[in-house]
């Protein structure tokens, strides 16, 4: 494993040849891309994310097909540059110039690892609208997680939430049996709204097990392929990526919302 990851450090062509060149002890799987895709995956993805480079192509179709990789990478990364932006306001204060200089610095070379997300394109914008759908997914909850408490310590105000208003949801472009509705419906016993809250459950339960997936269509490009695993079934919703991000956007979710309370004491 030390000489696998050493390999991987140099670089994707010397990980290649490092391989291939030790068959006998890894399980090598290969699948051609037209034995998965009837249709040609790089214009689709060429034309909905205006991708340039061979490099972004192949790292946006990595992100299709391997998204657990992908989108756990980006939230590290997110996490990374995150770290660095509240270190740096929570201490250039107490610097002076020539130590503020030499804190940027190190600072910079912590974010040198952030070089490789320059090709990531595909993995971002989904991965942006996968935190937008997780932050909705906590909007729904009845009530605030305990740790959450800990947040609001340095908030300047608690964050008020009003109940979503379902019949003001717009659920355009979504896919689904009506089956799966009926069944969640009468287990759940609703009887207003049903396909809105069935829509809205499936995508919570699917992101807090991390059943999220997506897929590539011919006609309609990425899809996010929502999972809700349960009592031996699988429950799915999918939707397009850009009608997805007219749904997670939409005023019916955030309108009354206080926002006074959202700003952070460094």
């Amino acid at each position: 494993m030390r000489e696998l990851g050493k390999k991987f450090s140099e670089g994707e062509d010397k990980l290649i040849e490092y391989v291939d060149n030790n068959r006998q002890f890894f399980t090598i799987e290969q699948t051609p891309l037209e034995d998965i895709f009837s249709f040609d995956p790089f214009g689709i993805l060429k034309n909905e994310f205006n991708l340039k480079t061979f490099d972004e192509y192949t790292y946006g179709l990595k992100a299709i097909l391997d998204p657990e990789t992908e989108l756990s990478n980006f939230l590290i990364h997110i996490m990374m540059l995150n770290d660095v932006i509240i270190t740096l306001r929570s201490h250039e204060k107490n610097l002076e110039d020539d130590e503020k200089e030499e804190f940027i610095k190190m600072m910079a070379l912590q974010l040198n690892e952030l070089n490789e997300d320059t090709n990531a394109v595909v993995a971002f914008r989904l991965g942006f609208l996968m935190l937008k759908a997780m932050n909705l997914s906590f909007r729904m909850e009845k009530s605030l997680p305990e740790d959450i408490a800990e947040f609001h310590k340095i908030m300047t105000h608690d964050l008020k939430y009003v109940p979503i208003d379902y019949a003001k949801v717009d659920i355009s472009g979504f896919m689904f049996e009506n089956a799966d509705v009926e069944a969640y419906a009468q287990e759940n016993n609703i009887t207003d709204n049903k396909n809105k809250r069935f829509i809205l459950a499936k995508i919570r339960n699917s992101l807090m097990h991390g059943n999220l997936k997506f897929e590539l269509d011919a006609e309609k490009g990425v899809l996010f392929v929502f999972n809700d695993k349960y009592k031996g079934r699988c429950v799915t919703v999918k939707i397009d990526e850009r009608a997805f991000e007219r749904f997670i956007d939409q005023e019916a979710f955030y309108k009354d919302i206080d926002k006074s309370g959202i700003s952070i004491k460094f």
